[in-house]
């Protein structure tokens, strides 16, 4: 008996501090990114596939950009610029998603045929939710990611592609 405890003492906890280490570098350098629980890509501009979001919330009563001066996630003035977008989906329950348009200016300069929005953050009516990176919607829930996604896509992306007269291609 007393082997076994010096056998663990001495294999079983290195190893154990050992595990855990290697674990916590993934968190180390994640860099604390949101992630993307959902990517759609267009064969269209950047310019072009903003605009096409922004008549399909002018043109929808049920698709909704907060008010500049509401808090929905985190801080207003980074996710209403700089690429990022949030909009609540009302049909009949309440969504609250952020998408971000991928890449940065220079990527959407040089890419000129091709766009894509991802989805950052999304919380249903009860709050289930978050963000891929940080929680909430992890690929082990995917029961959560499949009804924020299927909602999103009926009642958004599907208007989305009728506007711009062309079918997305979905990324993971």
């Amino acid at each position: 008996m007393k082997a076994i405890k010096t056998i663990f003492v001495i294999i079983g906890i290195p190893l154990l501090v050992f595990i855990i280490f290697i674990f916590s570098l993934g968190y180390m350098f994640s860099g604390g990114t949101h992630g993307s629980i959902k990517g759609y890509q267009y064969p269209v501009s950047k310019e072009r596939l903003e605009e096409a979001i922004q008549h399909v919330i002018l043109e929808n009563k049920n698709i909704e950009r907060p008010p500049e001066d509401t808090v929905v996630y985190v801080d207003k003035d980074y996710y209403n610029h700089d690429g990022y977008l949030r909009l609540s989906i009302i049909a009949p329950d309440t969504f609250h998603y952020i998408i971000r348009f991928y890449g940065d200016q220079q990527y959407w300069k040089q890419n000129t045929h091709a766009s894509e929005i991802f989805i950052c953050y999304a919380n249903d009516n009860l709050g289930n939710g978050g963000s891929e990176g940080l929680g909430g919607v992890e690929w082990y829930k995917w029961g959560i990611k499949d009804k924020l996604t299927d909602y999103f896509e009926k009642n958004f992306i599907e208007k989305l592609d009728r506007k711009l007269g062309v079918k997305h291609e979905e990324k993971d």
